[in-house]
């Protein structure tokens, strides 16, 4: 790091980082890498001052905030930390390999909080490859089911975190198809769940990375996507945002929906284990039955093409569709759409897909970036029971499949 450590924490940074430190456990971070003795805390922008001159490079404050984090010690049980924690912010940490990768998923993620009615986001850039995404303690109720939401930690945060990573999954492959990349979401975008752990801690804002020598600089939410490495080197960063400002909201829906979500798993667990493995259709699900979603889709499309390139497969391979059988009517498709896709993308995804033991599942009507956001989705009476364009086909074979047996049963 060959960045002047106490010109770079000036005043105005000594300041909003004293800001973000109150009721939150510190541990600053020394040039060896080595974190400082624990627990520290920051009363004042002085102190920050007085650790830089004494070696600190940086600063890491506690996710859980505590009456008096002086108090907390190595082996404390966690009744003993329920009497000291005051609050916890909800902190999604995100990292990826590759930064547009990262601006990617930050973007659908805010977008996933802002959808709850969530307004008071935070996001900061991790300093290296990531994005800290940030909701804080005020935001949520403070009672939940008659227990204080303080004591809710870690079973809360957590629960809310799987919930919004079920819930972006397919935004998320949506996104990357546009970019070209058809992997599974979650192998290009890590999502730390573990944040939520006893006395975990977090990058203060405007602190650098001991590895890249990056601040981590809180972003508007606004502006993630147009992100640039550059903001973030010393030289060019001036403290204006401020990180998790402590704002009252209304976050009940979101906290509503994730303790709904994690309810529902739980109770769907016992049946997941019983069902039988998968086997594959032996003959193949005719066009006729397709829903009205997939139809549009193969008289050719203007928007949306790389998505329905994993939609089309992973549709027709669940209906018992071979990949000679995909590829033929896949490139027949792309020859009605007005601006072709290079045919080895088609058959590459198509190869990738096909690797799976399992099919991949088409994704269901009401995912986000799919059927109404290119347009297709036009329901008809049998869509209103449906959840998946795969359950539609298999639905309407079954009815005409009993109205034949009907018919045959009255001319005997």
């Amino acid at each position: 790091m060959d960045t002047n450590i106490q010109e770079y924490y000036s005043k105005e940074i000594c300041e909003a980082i004293a800001e973000c430190a109150k009721d939150r456990e510190v541990a600053s971070v020394l040039a060896s890498g080595k974190y400082a003795a624990r627990p520290a805390i920051i009363n004042y922008p002085q102190d920050v001052a007085m650790m830089v001159k004494g070696g600190a490079t940086s600063f890491h404050g506690s996710i859980e905030r505590w009456s008096t984090p002086m108090k907390l010690s190595t082996g404390m049980g966690k009744a003993e930390q329920d009497k000291l924690r005051i609050g916890w912010d909800f902190v999604i940490d995100l990292d990826c390999e590759g930064l547009e990768y990262a601006k990617l998923a930050a973007d659908v993620f805010i977008r996933a909080l802002q959808k709850h009615d969530i307004k008071n986001i935070s996001v900061k850039f991790s300093g290296r490859r990531g994005f800290h995404i940030a909701v804080p303690f005020e935001s949520f109720p403070q009672e939940i089911d008659f227990k204080p939401t303080a004591s809710l930690y870690p079973d809360l945060p957590k629960k809310i975190a799987e919930y919004l990573k079920d819930l972006c999954k397919e935004p998320l492959r949506a996104s990357l198809l546009e970019m070209g990349n058809e992997n599974e979401p979650y192998k290009l975008v890590d999502v730390d769940i573990g944040v939520f752990a006893s006395r975990h801690l977090f990058r203060m804002p405007y602190c650098l990375h001991g590895k890249s020598g990056l601040s981590s600089i809180p972003i508007d939410p606004k502006k993630v996507k147009e992100f640039e490495l550059h903001w973030a080197k010393p030289e060019n960063v001036i403290p204006t945002l401020k990180y998790m400002p402590r704002q009252k909201e209304d976050g009940s829906k979101l906290v509503r929906r994730a303790m709904f979500w994690h309810e529902y798993q739980r109770r769907d667990e016992p049946e997941r284990k019983k069902l039988p493995k998968f086997e594959a259709l032996k003959t193949a699900v005719e066009a006729e039955f397709f829903p009205p979603c997939i139809q549009k889709s193969l008289h050719g499309m203007k928007d949306g093409k790389k998505r329905s390139v994993f939609v089309l497969i992973s549709f027709l391979r669940n209906l018992g569709w071979n990949p000679e059988q995909v590829e033929t009517l896949l490139m027949e498709w792309n020859k009605k759409n007005p601006e072709h896709l290079q045919e080895h993308m088609i058959k590459g995804t198509i190869k990738s897909q096909y690797r799976y033991v399992k099919p991949l599942m088409a994704p269901n009507c009401d995912a986000e970036g799919y059927y109404k956001a290119y347009g297709v989705c036009e329901p008809d009476s049998l869509c209103k029971n449906i959840r998946n364009p795969v359950s539609y086909a298999l639905a309407k074979r079954k009815n005409l499949s009993k109205l034949k047996g009907k018919k045959k049963v009255k001319k005997k």
